[in-house]
């Protein structure tokens, strides 16, 4: 049947009239401000993180503060964000953007991904404190860590499977609230992830303790670890007690550190 009015046959009206609107609401999209960002991220984190005072468009903007609510209901800031999204990840049901933080002293970088259940890093080059590790795994509060992370990973996975992908940490000026001796050092950890087992190696840059040692982790059995600690002779006294914590006392005041299929929990 056509149209009297137009000529046109029902069916090609109709097809016309989505293809209107699909491109109706693809402008809304492609011009729509900040606040819209603003507005889904804390829906994306669970309320953890928020954006203060978004400004430009929705595919490229940025915002005076990208803050984290922390486990007492505090915001803590980690200093001024840009972000853009990317098109073609989106083609792959992925949303992801380029990241660029700042907060005066450090400044990072990368591209964030996420999409059924995987968060992707691309290009990471970040600094954070590490006491915000605590506001996303409790457990970490009893040791009340504090100094630097360092993250550096070009292509690095998370899943409900497991890790795929390297990365590589720097703790810079380690300090936990359990030590008498603070700073304890500067450390890295390696970590290497083929999605079942992740590989992980951790080595001391420098510091009055050092540590060295191997491990794996995976979704199924969890983490385990084998290394040893040994204090700096001048502060073989004041580490003492922390080197019991760690683990089991050997020869020469070295220290053997045992994990054995600990899951970590959030």
């Amino acid at each position: 049947m056509r149209s009297e009015a137009t000529g046109l046959p029902r069916h090609r009206r109709l097809l016309y009239a989505l293809v209107g609107i699909g491109l109706y609401v693809a402008s809304l999209i492609a011009t729509a401000p900040a606040g819209v960002m603003g507005w889904m991220l804390p829906g994306l984190t669970n309320n953890r993180i928020l954006l203060v005072q978004p400004e430009g468009g929705l595919w490229h903007g940025k915002a005076r503060n990208l803050m984290v609510k922390t486990a007492d209901g505090g915001l803590k800031s980690m200093g001024s964000v840009n972000w853009e999204l990317l098109l073609y990840p989106l083609l792959k049901l992925e949303l992801a953007a380029r990241v660029e933080v700042a907060d005066g002293q450090n400044n990072s970088s990368g591209i964030v991904a996420a999409g059924f259940g995987k968060l992707r890093l691309r290009q990471m080059r970040a600094t954070l404190p590490v006491s915000l590790l605590s506001e996303f795994m409790p457990a970490w509060k009893t040791w009340r860590p504090n100094g630097a992370l360092k993250i550096s990973a070009d292509e690095f996975a998370f899943s409900q499977h497991g890790v795929r992908g390297m990365a590589e940490l720097e703790w810079r000026n380690a300090s936990l609230g359990l030590s008498q001796v603070n700073p304890l050092g500067d450390y890295r950890v390696n970590i290497q992830g083929d999605r079942k087992m992740a590989q992980i190696s951790v080595s001391t840059i420098s510091g009055v303790l050092r540590l060295v040692g191997k491990g794996e982790w995976s979704v199924s059995d969890g983490l385990s670890f084998r290394g040893t600690a040994l204090g700096d002779p001048s502060k073989k006294v004041e580490l003492r007690d922390f080197l019991r914590l760690l683990g089991s006392e050997q020869s020469n005041d070295v220290y053997q550190i045992a994990i054995s299929h600990v899951k970590l929990r959030k």
